[in-house]
């Protein structure tokens, strides 16, 4: 599915004017950058580079916390990853935070002479919970046809400051672009397996853990819990008494067996009850279209802990997967093991990438 916020950042400027064969992903987080760059190749859709900076030292604060940076900052962020992965790309997809916005699928009753463009603004002010005039909106209809009347439509509404924001920041990068879109989108690109299906994304991000229901491409549920990786950091530095840096780094390499059991009964205890809520998610939305999902696909910083697809497995009573976005392009055959690694931490910035080459 391509959804790029068209009307959104149409008047942005620096804007591609044609396809690039070199194009890098940007997943600009709330702990951290990543970048993706591919290139086309005669043969294959190849993988050139990739990084990651963590960005609670930008913003004097501890190697995976939350931080929330002055832009100044984030372009020091973005500037010092180009540099230090060896990006080359001049054409770019930035993938945002869905924190930037707000998103949602609601009904629109249309009478027979009424457009959906002017139904829509209308119909906004009643799930959007700030003033209209301190959005810009973005929509596009999930079922072609309208039910007795009744179009379902995926809105998203991004305040105009942070429309702002984004737009200077892919211009001081020096990157062209058909303009950012968000996460959740560029997620839907890196984990379809090219059916019509539908399925579930759970991404076990920093601050907050998401799940994504998709059915034909397109997004038709959401939801969100704030609980995410920097919980199981911070709990895990009270139960072992250790810095927040210290916990982050055994969060990551947890290596004896001791290690990795409290790193993973904390995780468990943490994740817990976000993955009910998904589980009841999921289960009413299945119950409203008459079918299972075919799969849930992990995604995040999270989605490696020891143990974790187990429990989600029993939790959910589903098939869950920990995703491997990266067999979309061809790499290196010594890089096998690092790629499934690094899968599901770079599923944004690789499925933002994508966009190009859809």
């Amino acid at each position: 599915m391509t959804f790029s916020l068209g009307k959104i950042f149409s008047g942005l400027g620096n804007v591609a004017s044609g396809p690039a064969n070199r194009v890098v992903g940007i997943d600009l987080g709330s702990s951290s950058v990543k970048v993706v760059e591919l290139e086309q190749t005669e043969k294959a859709l190849t993988l050139k580079t990739y990084g990651e900076l963590q960005l609670g030292p930008y913003g004097n604060k501890e190697l995976g916390q939350i931080v929330h940076l002055e832009k100044k900052h984030e372009i020091e962020a973005l500037v010092d990853v180009f540099r230090e992965a060896g990006v080359k790309a001049k054409h770019g997809v930035l993938s945002m935070p869905l924190s930037s916005g707000f998103i949602t699928v609601i009904p629109v009753t249309l009478d027979d002479q009424e457009s959906l463009e002017k139904r829509i603004p209308v119909e906004a002010r009643k799930y959007i919970p700030v003033n209209i005039n301190d959005v810009t909106l973005d929509w596009v209809p999930l079922n072609l046809k309208p039910i007795n009347n009744q179009q379902e439509v995926l809105l998203v509404a991004m305040q105009n400051d942070a429309v702002a924001r984004f737009g200077d920041l892919v211009r001081s990068i020096n990157i062209m672009s058909e303009g950012p879109e968000l996460e959740v989108f560029s997620a839907i690109r890196a984990c379809s397996d090219g059916t019509n299906d539908a399925f579930a994304i759970i991404d076990l991000g920093a601050w907050v853990s998401k799940l994504y229901i998709v059915r034909n491409n397109s997004l038709e549920r959401i939801h969100r819990v704030t609980v995410g990786g920097s919980n199981i950091t911070a709990k895990l530095a009270e139960l072992k008494q250790i810095s927040l840096a210290e916990a982050e780094d055994l969060k990551r390499t947890a290596g004896d067996d001791s290690s990795l059991q409290d790193v993973r009964r904390t995780a468990m205890s943490v994740l817990d009850a976000p993955v009910q809520e998904f589980r009841r998610s999921i289960e009413q939305y299945e119950d409203r279209i008459g079918n299972q999902i075919k799969y849930v696909s992990l995604i995040g910083g999270v989605a490696n802990t020891i143990g974790i697809v187990p429990h989600l497995r029993e939790t959910l009573g589903r098939d869950a997967k920990v995703a491997n976005p990266f067999t979309k392009v061809a790499y290196p055959a010594f890089m096998e093991d690092t790629i499934k690694t690094i899968g599901p931490s770079f599923a944004i910035s690789l499925g933002a990438v994508l966009r190009d080459f859809s």
